[in-house]
Protein backbone atom coordinates (compact mmCIF):
# COMPACT_ATOMS: atom_id res chain seq x y z
CA UNK A 1 0.00 0.00 0.00
CA UNK A 2 2.76 2.49 0.92
CA UNK A 3 4.46 1.57 -2.37
CA UNK A 4 1.23 2.34 -4.45
CA UNK A 5 0.64 5.80 -2.63
CA UNK A 6 3.62 6.91 -3.50
CA UNK A 7 3.26 6.22 -7.09
CA UNK A 8 0.68 8.28 -7.08
CA UNK A 9 1.61 11.82 -9.04
CA UNK A 10 0.29 14.74 -7.68
CA UNK A 11 -1.06 15.78 -10.75
CA UNK A 12 -4.04 13.11 -10.78
CA UNK A 13 -5.52 16.08 -7.99
CA UNK A 14 -6.85 17.55 -11.13
CA UNK A 15 -8.42 14.61 -12.52
CA UNK A 16 -9.63 13.90 -9.08
CA UNK A 17 -11.05 17.43 -8.98
CA UNK A 18 -13.06 16.54 -12.55
CA UNK A 19 -14.47 13.31 -11.64
CA UNK A 20 -16.54 14.90 -8.46
CA UNK A 21 -17.47 17.94 -10.89
CA UNK A 22 -18.67 15.25 -13.33
CA UNK A 23 -20.64 13.31 -10.53
CA UNK A 24 -22.30 16.32 -9.92
CA UNK A 25 -23.09 17.19 -13.52
CA UNK A 26 -24.02 13.63 -14.29
CA UNK A 27 -26.29 13.42 -11.18
CA UNK A 28 -29.59 14.18 -13.14
CA UNK A 29 -29.06 10.76 -15.01
CA UNK A 30 -28.85 8.14 -12.07
CA UNK A 31 -27.55 8.97 -8.30
CA UNK A 32 -25.80 5.58 -8.14
CA UNK A 33 -23.93 7.11 -11.03
CA UNK A 34 -22.65 10.14 -8.76
CA UNK A 35 -22.13 8.62 -5.95
CA UNK A 36 -19.33 5.91 -7.62
CA UNK A 37 -17.53 9.23 -9.14
CA UNK A 38 -17.96 10.94 -5.66
CA UNK A 39 -16.24 7.66 -4.17
CA UNK A 40 -13.51 8.04 -6.75
CA UNK A 41 -12.65 11.60 -6.03
CA UNK A 42 -12.68 11.10 -2.45
CA UNK A 43 -10.58 7.84 -2.19
CA UNK A 44 -8.10 9.57 -4.52
CA UNK A 45 -8.32 12.29 -1.67
CA UNK A 46 -7.59 9.92 0.60
CA UNK A 47 -4.29 8.52 -1.33
CA UNK A 48 -3.35 12.21 -1.62
CA UNK A 49 -3.58 12.90 2.08
CA UNK A 50 -1.70 9.53 2.81
CA UNK A 51 1.02 10.92 0.43
CA UNK A 52 1.09 14.35 2.35
CA UNK A 53 2.25 11.71 5.34
CA UNK A 54 4.14 9.05 4.12
CA UNK A 55 5.47 10.78 0.84
CA UNK A 56 6.76 14.65 2.14
CA UNK A 57 9.41 14.93 0.04
CA UNK A 58 7.22 14.50 -3.35
CA UNK A 59 4.78 17.49 -2.24
CA UNK A 60 8.10 19.68 -0.92
CA UNK A 61 9.29 19.11 -4.89
CA UNK A 62 5.83 19.63 -6.31
CA UNK A 63 5.45 23.03 -4.87
CA UNK A 64 9.08 23.67 -6.08
CA UNK A 65 7.91 23.34 -9.83
CA UNK A 66 5.74 26.33 -11.07
CA UNK A 67 3.18 23.77 -12.64
CA UNK A 68 2.63 21.21 -10.44
CA UNK A 69 2.40 23.41 -7.71
CA UNK A 70 -0.26 25.55 -9.90
CA UNK A 71 -2.13 22.00 -10.22
CA UNK A 72 -2.24 21.38 -6.56
CA UNK A 73 -4.32 23.83 -5.84
CA UNK A 74 -7.05 21.30 -7.01
CA UNK A 75 -6.83 19.59 -3.90
CA UNK A 76 -8.69 22.45 -1.99
CA UNK A 77 -10.87 23.01 -4.97
CA UNK A 78 -12.00 18.85 -4.76
CA UNK A 79 -12.82 19.61 -0.93
CA UNK A 80 -15.10 22.24 -2.08
CA UNK A 81 -16.75 20.30 -4.79
CA UNK A 82 -16.69 16.63 -2.40
CA UNK A 83 -18.80 19.10 0.18
CA UNK A 84 -21.73 19.21 -2.15
CA UNK A 85 -21.78 15.22 -1.36
CA UNK A 86 -21.47 15.20 2.17
CA UNK A 87 -24.96 17.24 2.27
CA UNK A 88 -27.02 14.00 2.64
CA UNK A 89 -24.81 12.43 5.00
CA UNK A 90 -24.29 15.10 7.77
CA UNK A 91 -24.85 18.71 6.67
CA UNK A 92 -22.77 20.03 9.63
CA UNK A 93 -19.95 18.06 8.12
CA UNK A 94 -20.27 19.35 4.71
CA UNK A 95 -20.11 23.03 5.88
CA UNK A 96 -17.51 22.31 7.64
CA UNK A 97 -15.46 20.40 4.90
CA UNK A 98 -16.46 23.46 2.45
CA UNK A 99 -14.71 26.26 4.38
CA UNK A 100 -11.91 24.03 5.64
CA UNK A 101 -11.45 23.70 1.08
CA UNK A 102 -12.03 27.68 0.83
CA UNK A 103 -9.55 28.38 3.87
CA UNK A 104 -6.90 25.85 2.40
CA UNK A 105 -7.38 26.99 -0.92
CA UNK A 106 -6.83 30.75 0.58
CA UNK A 107 -3.93 29.95 2.47
CA UNK A 108 -2.68 28.36 -0.60
CA UNK A 109 -2.96 31.62 -2.86
CA UNK A 110 -0.65 33.06 -0.20
CA UNK A 111 2.26 31.02 -0.45
CA UNK A 112 1.70 30.44 -4.00
CA UNK A 113 2.09 34.10 -4.69
CA UNK A 114 5.20 34.38 -1.89
CA UNK A 115 7.02 32.18 -4.21
CA UNK A 116 6.07 32.74 -7.52
CA UNK A 117 4.53 36.07 -7.59
CA UNK A 118 6.96 38.17 -5.03
CA UNK A 119 10.29 37.30 -7.07
CA UNK A 120 8.31 36.96 -10.20
CA UNK A 121 10.07 35.68 -13.25
CA UNK A 122 7.69 35.50 -16.46
CA UNK A 123 9.55 32.02 -17.26
CA UNK A 124 7.51 30.10 -14.27
CA UNK A 125 3.96 31.63 -15.66
CA UNK A 126 1.96 29.03 -16.45
CA UNK A 127 -1.83 28.38 -17.49
CA UNK A 128 -1.61 26.76 -14.12
CA UNK A 129 -1.60 29.87 -12.71
CA UNK A 130 -5.68 30.14 -13.51
CA UNK A 131 -5.92 27.31 -11.11
CA UNK A 132 -4.43 29.03 -7.96
CA UNK A 133 -6.28 32.38 -8.53
CA UNK A 134 -9.56 31.62 -10.14
CA UNK A 135 -10.35 28.04 -8.78
CA UNK A 136 -11.23 29.33 -5.33
CA UNK A 137 -14.49 30.06 -7.50
CA UNK A 138 -15.69 26.47 -7.11
CA UNK A 139 -16.95 27.74 -3.40
CA UNK A 140 -19.56 29.95 -5.51
CA UNK A 141 -20.42 26.95 -7.40
CA UNK A 142 -21.29 25.13 -4.44
CA UNK A 143 -22.31 27.77 -2.13
CA UNK A 144 -26.37 27.36 -3.24
CA UNK A 145 -25.74 23.89 -1.50
CA UNK A 146 -25.06 25.14 1.93
CA UNK A 147 -27.09 28.29 1.46
CA UNK A 148 -24.17 30.41 1.38
CA UNK A 149 -24.63 32.48 -1.62
CA UNK A 150 -23.47 35.53 -0.08
CA UNK A 151 -19.87 34.12 0.55
CA UNK A 152 -20.51 32.91 -3.13
CA UNK A 153 -21.06 36.24 -4.22
CA UNK A 154 -17.80 37.75 -2.51
CA UNK A 155 -15.46 35.16 -3.72
CA UNK A 156 -16.92 35.07 -7.75
CA UNK A 157 -15.84 38.56 -7.71
CA UNK A 158 -12.39 37.84 -6.12
CA UNK A 159 -12.01 35.24 -8.94
CA UNK A 160 -12.99 36.99 -11.56
CA UNK A 161 -10.66 40.10 -10.38
CA UNK A 162 -8.21 37.63 -10.18
CA UNK A 163 -8.92 36.36 -14.10
CA UNK A 164 -8.55 39.70 -15.63
CA UNK A 165 -5.53 40.24 -13.79
CA UNK A 166 -3.55 36.76 -14.62
CA UNK A 167 -5.59 36.08 -18.10
CA UNK A 168 -3.06 38.62 -19.83
CA UNK A 169 0.12 37.70 -18.15
CA UNK A 170 -0.28 33.72 -18.68
CA UNK A 171 -0.68 34.89 -22.16
CA UNK A 172 2.15 37.16 -22.62
CA UNK A 173 3.93 33.99 -21.13
CA UNK A 174 2.53 31.40 -23.90
CA UNK A 175 3.08 33.94 -26.38
CA UNK A 176 6.66 34.83 -25.92
CA UNK A 177 7.71 31.88 -24.07
CA UNK A 178 5.92 28.67 -25.55
CA UNK A 179 6.19 25.54 -24.14
CA UNK A 180 10.03 24.53 -24.10
CA UNK A 181 9.32 21.28 -22.72
CA UNK A 182 6.94 18.58 -23.99
CA UNK A 183 5.69 17.98 -20.52
CA UNK A 184 4.24 21.41 -19.91
CA UNK A 185 2.26 21.91 -23.38
CA UNK A 186 -1.00 19.86 -22.28
CA UNK A 187 -1.52 22.59 -19.61
CA UNK A 188 -2.74 25.09 -22.41
CA UNK A 189 -5.97 23.60 -22.12
CA UNK A 190 -6.28 25.28 -18.85
CA UNK A 191 -7.51 27.87 -20.92
CA UNK A 192 -10.60 26.61 -20.76
CA UNK A 193 -11.22 26.78 -17.51
CA UNK A 194 -11.29 30.18 -16.15
CA UNK A 195 -13.93 31.82 -18.06
CA UNK A 196 -16.25 28.76 -17.22
CA UNK A 197 -15.66 28.39 -13.93
CA UNK A 198 -16.66 32.43 -13.02
CA UNK A 199 -19.43 31.78 -15.35
CA UNK A 200 -20.48 28.50 -12.98
CA UNK A 201 -20.33 30.41 -10.09
CA UNK A 202 -21.98 33.22 -11.45
CA UNK A 203 -25.07 31.69 -12.44
CA UNK A 204 -24.98 29.87 -8.92
CA UNK A 205 -24.07 32.36 -6.37
CA UNK A 206 -25.96 35.35 -7.81
CA UNK A 207 -30.00 35.18 -7.60
CA UNK A 208 -30.38 37.74 -10.07
CA UNK A 209 -27.96 37.92 -13.08
CA UNK A 210 -26.16 40.95 -15.32
CA UNK A 211 -27.49 39.91 -18.93
CA UNK A 212 -24.06 42.13 -20.21
CA UNK A 213 -21.60 40.38 -17.89
CA UNK A 214 -23.16 37.01 -18.10
CA UNK A 215 -22.98 37.31 -21.86
CA UNK A 216 -19.47 38.61 -21.40
CA UNK A 217 -18.23 35.22 -19.43
CA UNK A 218 -19.88 33.22 -22.08
CA UNK A 219 -18.15 34.93 -24.89
CA UNK A 220 -14.91 34.02 -22.97
CA UNK A 221 -16.12 30.45 -21.93
CA UNK A 222 -16.99 29.60 -25.47
CA UNK A 223 -14.29 31.07 -26.86
CA UNK A 224 -11.53 29.67 -25.00
CA UNK A 225 -13.50 26.08 -25.37
CA UNK A 226 -12.94 26.28 -29.17
CA UNK A 227 -9.19 27.76 -28.99
CA UNK A 228 -8.53 24.34 -26.77
CA UNK A 229 -10.49 22.10 -28.78
CA UNK A 230 -8.71 23.46 -31.90
CA UNK A 231 -5.10 22.74 -29.93
CA UNK A 232 -6.10 19.42 -28.87
CA UNK A 233 -5.39 17.62 -32.42
CA UNK A 234 -2.05 18.19 -31.34
CA UNK A 235 -1.91 17.90 -27.49
CA UNK A 236 -3.92 14.84 -27.67
CA UNK A 237 -1.25 13.01 -30.13
CA UNK A 238 1.74 13.63 -27.06
CA UNK A 239 2.97 10.54 -24.79
CA UNK A 240 0.69 10.20 -21.75
CA UNK A 241 2.05 12.93 -19.09
CA UNK A 242 0.79 13.39 -15.67
CA UNK A 243 0.08 16.87 -16.99
CA UNK A 244 -2.73 15.49 -19.17
CA UNK A 245 -5.26 15.95 -15.45
CA UNK A 246 -5.24 19.41 -17.92
CA UNK A 247 -7.53 17.47 -20.39
CA UNK A 248 -10.17 17.10 -17.43
CA UNK A 249 -11.99 19.68 -15.48
CA UNK A 250 -11.45 22.45 -17.77
CA UNK A 251 -13.98 20.52 -20.30
CA UNK A 252 -15.93 19.41 -17.21
CA UNK A 253 -16.70 23.16 -16.14
CA UNK A 254 -17.47 24.41 -19.54
CA UNK A 255 -20.12 21.66 -19.67
CA UNK A 256 -21.53 22.46 -16.21
CA UNK A 257 -21.54 26.53 -17.06
CA UNK A 258 -23.16 25.97 -20.36
CA UNK A 259 -25.94 23.48 -19.12
CA UNK A 260 -26.55 26.08 -16.01
CA UNK A 261 -27.17 28.66 -18.65
CA UNK A 262 -29.25 26.90 -20.65
CA UNK A 263 -29.41 28.15 -23.32
CA UNK A 264 -27.48 25.91 -26.00
CA UNK A 265 -28.74 22.27 -25.95
CA UNK A 266 -26.90 21.25 -28.90
CA UNK A 267 -23.23 22.51 -27.75
CA UNK A 268 -23.77 21.52 -23.62
CA UNK A 269 -24.95 17.75 -24.69
CA UNK A 270 -21.19 17.95 -26.85
CA UNK A 271 -18.96 19.55 -24.29
CA UNK A 272 -20.83 16.82 -21.71
CA UNK A 273 -19.93 14.23 -23.93
CA UNK A 274 -16.24 15.69 -24.73
CA UNK A 275 -15.37 15.66 -21.07
CA UNK A 276 -17.09 12.42 -20.46
CA UNK A 277 -13.98 11.16 -22.83
CA UNK A 278 -11.53 12.96 -22.07
CA UNK A 279 -12.15 12.23 -18.21
CA UNK A 280 -12.28 8.78 -19.26
CA UNK A 281 -9.48 8.42 -21.35
CA UNK A 282 -6.82 10.21 -18.47
CA UNK A 283 -8.35 7.97 -15.89
CA UNK A 284 -7.51 5.43 -17.70
CA UNK A 285 -4.00 6.63 -18.47
CA UNK A 286 -3.74 7.10 -14.46
CA UNK A 287 -4.66 3.35 -14.31
CA UNK A 288 -2.23 1.93 -16.51
CA UNK A 289 0.69 3.67 -14.50
CA UNK A 290 -0.74 2.74 -11.03
CA UNK A 291 -0.71 -0.75 -12.27
CA UNK A 292 3.18 -0.78 -12.92
CA UNK A 293 3.39 0.80 -16.13
CA UNK A 294 5.39 3.37 -17.31
CA UNK A 295 4.58 6.70 -17.14
CA UNK A 296 7.21 9.43 -17.68
CA UNK A 297 7.22 11.40 -14.49
CA UNK A 298 9.92 14.23 -15.98
CA UNK A 299 10.43 17.77 -14.61
CA UNK A 300 8.95 20.74 -16.14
Amino acid sequence: MKELIKKVPLPISGLMLSIAALGNLLRPYGENLRNILGFISFTLLVLLILKAFIDKKSFVAGFNNPIIAGVMATIPMTMMILSSYLVVINRSLAVMFYMMGIVLHAIYILAFTKKYIINFSLATVFPTHFIVYVGIVCASVVAPVHQMQSLGVVIFWVGFLAYLVVLPIVTMRVVKLGFDKEIAKPSFAIYSAPASLCLAGYLNAFAETNLLLENILLLFAIGSFLIVLIKMKDLITLPFYPSFSAFTFPFVITAIAIRTLGRFTVLANFALFFAIVMVSYVFIGYLKHLKGKDLYLAKV
